[in-house]
This record gives C-alpha cells, structure tokens and sequence, in this order.
C-alpha cells in the first residue's frame, strides 16, 4: 500500500482521479485515528461517504468535538465532491445535533456553536478568497450579494446557520433573559465580524434573531456606504419575504425587496423603504459633492431640511444658468456672484473660480458685446466662430488682446495668428478687385503685408499664399502675370533678407529696373536664392547672365563678387541665351536617362510598381504618379519628367500636365514648396486666367456622386467637378468630412459638397440653418472647392436672408443654387435674386421632372442670364438625350451621374460608370464643335 502510495507522488500531471486516490489515502489515515480501521477499496465502494461519518461518531463519543479533523476528514472523503459550503453545512448541523444529544448544559452548548461558526469564518475558501467583498464596495451591494449566492451556493449558509440558532432558541428558556441577551450580544458580534466578507452569512445570523429593534441598531452601527445600504435592503426584504411564508433561495434580491414593498404589512416593509431612501440621498450627496459648491455631504444625508435647501437651490442656479443668454453679461455675472458666495474656491466650467470668471466676463464685456461667454467657456464652437461677430475693423486689435488674455484652459490651442492671416485673405479679395495695374497691385500687397502679415510667422504666410494667390478664385480674377509678382513678392517679404521697395518703385521702367539689379547682384550678402527671386519680381527682358556681364569691373572690390555671381549663374535654368528646347541628340539621351530612373520612381512610389507591371505610355504613367503623390520630393521628380521625356513635349499635353502638378504642389507641404511653384508657373508660359484656365476652357460636366467608386470614375472618364452628396436617393444630403477628405485624397477635381442637412422641403429652421452654417465652415477648413445649398421661404420664393448668410459663411468659394430653384414660384425673379446674391451657378431642370421635360425654361433662363451667372442643367440627363438637350439649349455646362446599376453583396446600388461619362463628355465636345461651325 505504501509503495502504490509513493507511485503516486511519482505522477507530476494533476488529474483529479489521482487525487482522489491520494485524498482516499490519506482517508484511511484518519478513520484510523478514530478507532474506524477500513481498507481503501471498502472506502471506494461505500455510495454514501456520509455513513463513514456516522461510522466515527458512533464509534467515539465526543469524536464530534475533533471539528478540525472531521472538517479535513470529510474534504478527502470528498463528501458532496467539489461543493464546499454544503459539505461545510452538512457537517455543522450533524456536529451540532451531536452535541445537543450530549449532556452538555445550554452555556456549553452555545460555546460550541460559537466555535463552530467561528471555525467556519476562519477555515472556509470564501474567506480565503483574494477578492473580498469590502473592496468591492463601489458595486452596487445586492448585485454583490446576488453574485457572492450565486458563485458559492449560499442558501446552504441559510440552511445551517438558520439550523443551528433554531437549536439553540429551542433550547433557550423563554424566561431567561440574561442568557436571551447574552446570546443575541454573540450574533450581533458574529454578524458584524461577517457581514461584509460573507453577507449570506452574516444575514443568516440576523435573521435567525428574530429582534427588529436590534437589527436597526446593528444597521446604523455600519459605516455609510452603498454596500451597507443595500445590504440593509436585502435584509429587511427577506425577512418581509419569509413572514409571507416564501421560499427566497431562487428569488433574485431585487424581486424580493419589491414583494415586500407591496405586499408586507409587517415593519419590515418601513425599514426597507426607509434605507432605500438612505441609498439614494448617499448618491445624491455624491453627486452634489462633485459640483465642488461646499455642500457637507453627511450633513446632506443626515439633515432632510438642508437636502431639501440644497436641491431646491441647485435646481434654481442650473435653471438660471441654462436660460441665460450668452451675452447677458449682467445675468451672467449675477450667476457667479451666487456661485462666489457658496464656494469661492469651487472651480468649475474650464476650471476656473467664480471670481476668475467674473474678471474674464469683464474683459470679453470691454472688448465687444457681441461675443457670447457661455458659448466661449463650453466650448460650444471653435473660437474663431465666437470670436467672428466681434472682428469688425475698428475692433480688430481689441480681440487679439483678448485672445492673447485669455486663460489657457478656455483658448485652448488656438493661435491668435489666424485672426490675422483671416483678415489678409478678406481684405486681399476685397481689394484686389479694384487693382488696375502691377504697381498697384504690388502696392496694395506691400501695405497689407505691413498691416496683416508682418506679425505672423512664415508658415501662416504660407497659408495665406494658399488661400489667395495660388486659389481658383484668384486665378478667375488676375492676371497670371499679377499673380506670379503677388507672389513673388510674398516669399521675398516672408524671407526677410532684402529690401523689395525698389523693385516694386521701378515696376514698369525697364532701365530702373536693369539698375535695380546690377546693384542687387553687386551686394555679396544676398545669397543665389536671393538674386533670383529678385531677377524674378523684377520681370526685366534681359537674361541674367547678361546683366552679370555688363556689371563694372573698374573697382576692385567688386571683382571678386561680380566672379562669385559668374560661378553661381554660369547654368542657370533661367537665362533666355540657353535655349529652353532640347535638340534631337538631347532629347534621345534625355528619353534613355527617364528609362534608367524606373528604379529611382520604384523607390519614390513602390505601391505603384508593386506588380512590376505598369503602363510604359510616359503620360499614363505620369498621371498615374501624380495621383499617388504627397511630398515635394516626388513633385521634383515628375517635374523632371516633364523636363526629360520627348513623348511629353506636345505643347498643349505638356501645358495640361504642369497645371495639374501645380494643382497638386499646392496641397503639399514642404520648404521649397514656393520656389518650385514659381519655377512652374513661368515654365507653365501661363496667360490671361492662368493657372486654371485649361480647366475653365474646357469646363463642362459636373458629376453627383454618393460613393469614393463613383469620384474615382468620374475622373477617369473626364469630368471637371464634383458635387459630393450622400443619400441620392433623397436628392442629396450632406456628405460626411471623412468622405470629403478620402475624396480630396483620391481625386484632384474641385470637390463641392451638398449642404442639405435633411430630405424633404427646402424651408429650413434657425437650428437647420445653424447645422449647414457649420457644415460649410468645416467642409471649407477641410478643402471643399465650393458649396451646392439653397433656402425658399415659406411662400415659395428664394430666402435672401438665409442664403446670403450660408454665402457669407462660405466665401470666397462659389456657390451653386441647387434644385430649389425648381420649386420657386417664379424661376424668372428666382434667377435675378440668384444674381444679386452672388451665387455662380444655378442648377435646374427647368422646373420640370427631368431636364429633357424642361428644355424650353431652360434655354429662356440661360438667355436672360446673358453670363451673369451659369445656368446648368440636371436631372435625368443621359447618353440618350444630353445631345438634344445642349443643341437646344445652348447650355456651357451640364450635371449628370453617368450611372448605372450594379449588383453589390446581393444588393442594386447604382454607381457612376466611367464609360458613361466618356460618352457623354464625348458628346459634348461634338456638340462644342457643331456651334463652333
């Protein structure tokens, strides 16, 4: 037997047969010590493990006081297997009915129960768990005691724990009232020592007492916390719920307290009310004690008069401050004096004490009325969107000292640069439209560089080049020769290493400007950069070597600057004696260098190259390049292409491709960014409209789109612009600015998102005219090319107000009145109120269902809009009709969706269709040719 033993130990791999076995071992060891001598294979055979209990009371008479023993004999019996607290119950009322068979008196009988459920608090797994219930006490008490029942079989706790006080009352004489209290002292102790380790338990011992009066004093000796509350509840619940004769073992705690809130008429229904109401006037007091106001949270629980005060005076203060208006700084600052004399030191709403608040609200007072505070301290908009009501031109400066005042916590990281580079770009457009010559033009620039842009930093110079001289909208107002020396003169100022003014006073005066820059070259200071720019800004006809040769040499002390200039602009790309051709010879060597760079593009754009199969066609590839292109460094290197390959020498191709790198070096970041659009754009040879005028030329379909698979096939079958929507089905909602953004990403079209923030009607509300106001304001951050929107009144007419507000917000970018205008009352006056409003564009189907139906409005309207403003038709244009629809109507311009259905995840969802679009693109400029002749 020993040496079966020791193999078993042999055994490292734990399997619950081979403990048994060493448990049954071990068993035998311990009925032996008993007197009960049995062999392990009759222990095995005995069903009822039980009976070997009954085999060591029977055979020893206080066996029943060895408590340790017996407990640790009954575990390796494995006596109801793996469940402890029955095993743990079953033992304690057999040893107690063992020892009430005695002869013991009651004191000695009491004594030994005391040991036993001290024995049981000490030895079972629930006390020896790590996780304990007091630190739990942040849970909501009778979902822990719910859980606590649930995982460790409780109602077995109730069973011997209600077993053995039964006992004891039963043998309790009802005269004896020392031994009454004396007895009740010992459960009160036991509950109290338990309660919160082990509530099922604890409860037990209570409800065994049979005493209410004290139950409550031993519920009011418990610490104040949502455990010991709810713990309370469920106490008084079940006791309610066993007077009504009711078995709680399989009653959820919650279901129990609400029977005994209804149906007990005994007490016990009052004190479960009554510690319910505790619970929440605790949370209550927690949640008042975070408004960090100087409410005494016990005095909050405890005092009914100061609670009931204290709500009431709460409520008041938030109704007050909920219904003040934001520019009331009267009320406002009445609010905080109220605050000031609760808590003074309270600090709340971006963290600021009343008292700070007070001081704030002063300032913004001083500074403008129109500001809104409570807006400003919540949050509720980006500052500049609080801050615009107040940025009139005498207020300006006013504001920026605010801005620069303001705390941190309510300024947030907004930077008071942008209040000025705004101001550059409002007053750039507005002044530029009255500009009648380059002085005049560089004149203007110079002062509102000095009254603007001098105090900002050279990246939001940068950004003002962006919004201004390199916009669609300035390509559509100046010249490309105005814009070039806008921005030219720009980066020089935003260099700050030399004087511009003399360039800009001899603009127009050839020999000026020839000494001008013999001087500017003598000057060993300015760097290569520095000349060049200069040479530049300056626009004189001769080449730049040339000027170097003719600088006098008479004075040694220029000899070594006029050698250095020399050695610095001996291949200058820009002098006019090289010529800017390649000769055949050249241009072959140059097509055989492009050949050897494949490796340099795989470098550059390996997700391109990825397959190693890709389109040897040197403009596919190219515009394939460009779409997949997001820093300067890949710029250069299509530049270079554009240089070197003879394949894209044609001149209107090559034209076509640098406005569309311009396109794209304006959306990316990087130092030399500047200089290179310079480079391109005298390189570009652009006239007239400039930088976007292959665009404008050749301006004829706008493409609604709901999907990114739609953008990207409206391009490739040649669209010019994008109205981007979600929901065509409804006629187009506002699109979201993750999907603006993934468009901006994979297309280089101007993008203009649908504002409509709803389907149905086109007569919106203040709060619906508030949404698309933001919209447009974000959408614009965010790169939108323009805004597609309209607003009718309630008598069907165009809403002026509310549409120059949307148009304001939106400026400078343009704006299409869409299908609205179908619904007016008069399309005539409608189109007049468009023109006065300054919209670009007006979409329509001539008031009919589709644009075919409506052929005959629609040539009337683009008469009377005599270029005013464009008329462009929509709705229901296909391939089939779009030919008699532009020959009838004369129209420059054209909306469709190209789409067609296609079958998606076992769905119909209809998606632009690039061969569409080519057809109908197609279409238009065999149209554009029949007027022509």
């Amino acid at each position: 037997m020993l040496l079966a033993k020791e193999c078993l130990y042999l055994i490292k791999e734990e399997q619950e047969e081979i403990k048994r076995e060493l448990d049954l071992s071990l068993a035998v060891r311990l009925l032996s010590e008993f007197g009960v001598n049995l062999l392990p294979i009759q222990i095995r055979n005995c069903e009822d493990r039980m009976k070997l209990i009954e085999c060591v009371l029977e055979k020893k008479k206080n066996a029943y006081k060895n408590v340790p023993t017996l407990y640790k004999l009954a575990c390796k019996l494995w006596i109801c297997d793996g469940n402890s607290a029955k095993r743990y119950s079953i033992i304690n009322i057999r040893l107690a009915e063992e020892a009430f068979q005695g002869e013991l008196d009651l004191k000695s009988k009491l004594s030994f129960i005391q040991r036993l459920m001290k024995m049981y608090l000490e030895g079972t797994e629930l006390i020896q768990s790590d996780v304990r219930l007091k630190n739990e006490n942040l849970e909501c008490g009778i979902d822990v005691i719910k859980k606590h029942q649930k995982k460790n079989n409780c109602e077995f706790l109730f069973e011997s724990a209600g077993f053995l006080f039964n006992m004891l009352y039963s043998e309790k004489p009802a005269h004896d009232e020392a031994l009454c209290s004396n007895l009740n002292q010992v459960l009160l102790e036991a509950a109290k020592s338990c309660i919160f380790d082990d509530p099922a338990l604890g409860l037990s011992i209570l409800l065994s007492m049979e005493n209410l009066e004290l139950c409550e004093k031993f519920f009011k000796s418990l610490s104040h916390n949502p455990l010991s509350y709810q713990i309370a509840m469920y106490f008084y619940g079940l006791a309610g719920y066993i007077q009504e004769n009711k078995d709680f073992v399989n009653v959820s705690p919650n279901n129990v307290c609400e029977f005994t809130l209804q149906h007990s008429r005994s007490p016990y229904g009052d004190m479960l009310l009554k510690y319910s109401l505790q619970n929440d006037n605790f949370h209550q007091a927690q949640t008042a004690s975070q408004l960090n106001c100087g409410i005494n949270s016990k005095r909050f629980i405890a005092d009914i008069d100061y609670r009931r005060d204290t709500i009431y005076g709460l409520a008041i203060l938030s109704a007050i401050f909920d219904n003040i208006s934001g520019c009331d700084f009267t009320k406002i600052i009445m609010y905080f004096t109220m605050m000031n004399a609760i808590d003074s030191d309270a600090t709340n709403l971006c963290g600021l004490t009343p008292k700070q608040h007070i001081k704030l609200i002063k300032k913004v007072k001083a500074t403008s009325p129109a500001i809104n505070y409570i807006d400003l301290i919540n949050h509720r908009h980006d500052l500049l969107s609080i801050l615009q009501p107040a940025l009139t031109n005498d207020n300006f400066n006013n504001v920026v000292r605010l801005v620069k005042n303001l705390p941190e916590s309510v300024r947030g990281d907004f930077n008071p640069n942008i209040l000025y580079r705004k101001k550059a770009v409002e007053e750039f457009f507005y002044t530029m439209r009255e500009v009648a010559s380059l002085k005049q033009c560089l004149k203007l620039v110079k002062g509102l560089f000095n009254k603007w842009l001098v105090k900002v930093d050279v990246s939001d110079i940068h950004w003002f080049i962006e919004q201004t001289v390199l916009s669609r909208d300035s390509a559509l107002t100046l010249d490309y020769e105005y814009r070039k020396q806008i921005l030219l003169a720009l980066m020089t100022r935003a260099c700050g290493r030399m004087d511009y003014s003399e360039i800009e006073a001899a603009v127009g005066d050839e020999a000026k400007l020839v000494a001008v820059m013999k001087t500017i070259l003598l000057d060993d200071s300015l760097s290569k950069e520095d000349v060049l720019i200069a040479y530049k800004a300056s626009g004189v006809t001769i080449s730049l070597n040339t000027l170097i040769s003719s600088l006098p040499e008479s004075d040694n002390t220029n000899v070594d600057t006029i050698l250095a200039r020399k050695s610095q602009f001996s291949k200058h790309d820009f002098t006019v004696e090289v010529d800017s051709h390649n000769s055949e010879s050249q241009k072959t060597e140059l097509a055989e260098q492009s050949s050897n760079n494949v490796e340099s593009y795989k470098k550059l754009w390996p997700n391109v190259f990825m397959d190693d199969s890709f389109d040897n066609n040197q403009r596919t590839l190219f515009e394939r390049l460009l779409s997949e292109t997001n820093n300067i460094e890949q710029i250069a290197a299509l530049h270079a292409m554009l240089q070197n390959q003879p394949s894209l020498q044609d001149c209107s191709a090559l034209h076509t491709l640098q406005v569309k790198l311009l396109h794209k070096l304006a959306t990316v970041k990087g130092n030399d960014k500047f200089n290179m659009i310079a480079k391109l754009m005298d390189e570009a040879s652009l006239n007239e409209k400039g930088l976007f005028k292959t665009e404008s030329q050749n301006l004829n379909m706008e493409v609604a789109v709901d999907c990114i698979e739609s953008v990207i096939k409206a391009e490739l079958g040649g669209a010019i612009r994008i109205e981007l929507c979600s929901a065509l089905s409804e006629g187009g909602l506002t699109p979201s600015l993750g999907f603006l953004n993934l468009c901006r990403k994979h297309s280089t079209l101007p993008v203009f998102p649908m504002i409509r923030c709803r389907g149905g009607d086109f007569v919106y509300s203040a709060e619906e005219m508030e949404i698309m106001s933001e919209d447009i304001r974000i959408m614009k951050e965010n790169g939108a090319d323009g805004f597609v929107f309209g607003v009718l009144s309630d008598d069907k007419t165009l809403d002026r107000e509310k549409c120059k507000l949307l148009l304001e917000v939106a400026q400078p970018k343009p704006c299409t009145l869409h299908r609205a205008f179908d619904e007016t009352v008069d399309c005539a006056q409608a189109l007049e109120t468009a023109v006065e409003l300054g919209f670009s564009r007006i979409l329509t189907s001539g008031q009919k269902k589709d644009a075919a139906a409506g052929i005959d409005t629609i040539n009337n309207l683009i008469n009377k809009a005599r270029e005013r403003i464009i008329v462009m038709p929509g709705a229901g244009i296909t391939v089939s009709n779009l030919e008699e629809i532009l020959l009838q109507t004369n129209a420059q311009e054209f909306h469709g969706s190209g789409k067609v259905a296609v079958n998606c995840h076992g769905q119909p969802r209809n998606v632009t269709s690039s061969d569409n679009i080519k057809k109908m693109v197609a279409i238009y400029e065999n149209v554009l040719g029949k007027r022509n002749v």
